[in-house]
């Protein structure tokens, strides 16, 4: 199976850490993130078709990341980097 599914259970986990801890007053913040995390995983396929796409794509999104700090990028960041280093060290298996 490989380990591309860390690399999303590692997203939701750190958006679910400061909506529990805020009492749900961050649910819009989590309902964005997971609108994107979604779209994301729909296009990923077709957009970053190769491991180089993967990794470039995973390496530029890391100061975005960074960037939006506030709107809950900050407990995105270690997803961000698991996917960075399962592609770098060799890339998950594809199954079309």
């Amino acid at each position: 199976m490989g380990l591309q599914w860390l690399p999303g259970l590692l997203a939701v986990v750190g958006l679910l850490i400061p909506t529990v801890a805020g009492g749900f007053a961050e649910w819009p913040m989590l309902v964005g993130w997971l609108v994107v995390l979604v779209v994301f995983a729909w296009l990923a396929p077709v957009v970053l078709p190769t491991r180089r796409h993967r990794i470039t794509a995973a390496a530029t999104f890391l100061p975005v990341l960074f960037l939006l700090a506030w709107e809950g990028g900050w407990w995105m960041i270690p997803a961000d980097l698991v996917w960075l280093l399962v592609e770098w060290r060799g890339g998950a298996e594809r199954t079309a």
